[in-house]
């Protein structure tokens, strides 16, 4: 019973991890045919602590997309841009504490180069650009406003990117863990509720059948030492007797030779 309870627990807590993993697309605009480099990371720990980690080359627009799935609310992000090896830019470009779920959109360029617009199907509307927005104002920025610093705080991030704008989206996925979790172990409890039931009558039912039983055993038990005391006393009256028969015995035979004895004088 224990293992079945357990099993489903750990069924439950899978389907659950799996339900509540969130998929951030991550798309990084940057020079035609260059090796973009990406890694997430956990934004709580002091030290390097990756997630995931994706290679791929940019397209003829320097467009390239990763999809990162994850039960985290939030994550870091380091990117490089390389080209036969070669980093491109002199330090890789880092977001922190950046919100999972949402659509990530980052340009990656040197200074002074323009993004290569990417066309746009006819067929697609341009709600899928609605969650995506583009700072425009500043389109020419030098790498080192574009390279973050590793221990770049998030105020300067805003400012130093200026390309992403995407809503904080706070997803209690704690919270949801928690509730479902309470709610698998309700179910746990309705369905074996009348087995554990029956199983719990058995056992009372078991209690009392060895309590009746032990009340015989100590009435035989109680039995048995009467009747070897009742033995006992036997034996010893019939000890008595034999001793009284020896004595009537002898006192007949001194009886017999005091008389042999008179006779003779």
């Amino acid at each position: 019973m224990v293992k079945k309870i357990f099993l489903c627990f750990a069924i439950s807590f899978l389907l659950i991890t799996t339900v509540s993993a969130l998929d951030t697309e991550i798309t990084v605009k940057t020079l035609p045919f260059h090796e973009v480099q990406l890694t997430t990371s956990n934004p709580s720990t002091s030290t390097f602590s990756p997630f995931e980690s994706f290679k791929e080359d940019s397209d003829e627009y320097g467009d390239v997309s990763f999809v990162f799935s994850s039960n985290e609310e939030t994550f870091n992000i380091i990117i490089y841009v390389k080209k036969d090896g070669e980093n491109i830019f002199s330090k890789p470009t880092q977001y922190f504490d950046v919100p999972a779920g949402e659509p990530l959109y980052y340009e990656i360029l040197p200074s002074g180069v323009e993004p290569i617009p990417t066309p746009v199907p006819v067929n697609e509307t341009n709600s899928s650009e609605a969650n995506l927005t583009i700072n425009e104002s500043e389109p020419n920025l030098s790498v080192e406003e574009i390279v973050g610093e590793t221990n770049q705080t998030k105020s300067n991030f805003s400012s130093m990117t200026g390309f992403v704008t995407s809503k904080v989206k706070e997803i209690p996925i704690k919270y949801l863990l928690v509730g479902v979790l309470f709610l698998g172990g309700a179910l746990i409890f309705l369905v074996y509720n009348k087995k554990l039931r029956k199983k719990f009558m058995e056992k009372g039912d078991k209690k009392v059948e060895r309590s009746s039983l032990e009340d015989e055993l100590r009435d035989a038990e109680k039995k048995i030492e009467e009747a070897q005391e009742e033995i006992k006393k036997i034996r010893e009256t019939g000890k008595r007797q034999e001793r009284i028969k020896e004595a009537k015995k002898k006192l007949i035979e001194d009886e017999k030779e005091l008389m042999r004895l008179r006779g003779e004088s």
